[in-house]
């Protein structure tokens, strides 16, 4: 890594340094495609010739900051979306940003994984536009009387969970989660407590 950061005239911040120790190598799943995370990677990558590291400057600025957001991109799939870290480790899925760490991304996947073996299924989701939608999670934990999941780290994801369901919220989505069907007359009782689209986008698994 200090090799290919080297080459590319680039100075590895701690947080890069801690993810390439600690996930380099990792591979997750979006579907059956396969994400390959590592910040160094193959010259040739697909079908298009890339640099070993590379480091992206879009035109996307960070609420509140006062100085443009170095991406670097963290893995090598076909899926199609950009992944990408900051230099404070901060992990970003097509430029929006989902966690203030990769940990919280690690940690999330264990629950989903946890949530699917204990025969959870998805019940309803609200797509979320903007991560400024994201609803307060004392006002989550409130209203659908959830309590926040154990040991789950605090972040941009948040997991809540009472004897009956499970609610998780992301940058993008808000999901409820129930080993029954869910009763729509409460899930719309819930919608409207909630301030949230009476007719949300509804998937069940």
């Amino acid at each position: 890594m200090a090799k290919a950061f080297d080459n590319a005239g680039l100075v590895p911040s701690a947080a890069l340094q801690a993810f390439q120790r600690d996930y380099a190598g990792l591979v997750l799943y979006a579907g059956l495609t396969p994400i390959y995370f590592s910040l160094v990677h193959a010259k040739v990558h697909h079908r298009w010739l890339r640099p070993p590291v590379t480091r992206y400057e879009p035109d996307y600025w960070e609420p509140d900051a006062d100085t443009p957001v170095r991406h670097f991109r963290c893995a090598a799939t076909d899926y199609q979306a950009d992944f990408t870290l900051d230099e404070n480790g901060g992990y970003y899925e097509g430029f929006q940003r989902q966690a203030s760490s990769f940990d919280g991304i690690v940690e999330d996947c264990a629950v989903w994984a946890e949530v699917w073996a204990a025969g959870y299924r998805q019940q309803w989701v609200h797509m979320l536009e903007e991560v400024e939608h994201m609803l307060p999670t004392a006002m989550l934990c409130e209203v659908l009387q959830v309590a926040a999941y154990p040991a789950f780290p605090e972040d941009l994801i948040f997991w809540g969970r009472n004897e009956t369901w499970l609610i998780r919220q992301s940058p993008d989505s808000i999901t409820l989660f129930a080993r029954e069907p869910f009763d729509p007359s409460l899930v719309s009782h819930y919608q409207h407590l909630l301030h949230l689209d009476p007719k949300p986008r509804s998937r069940k698994g």
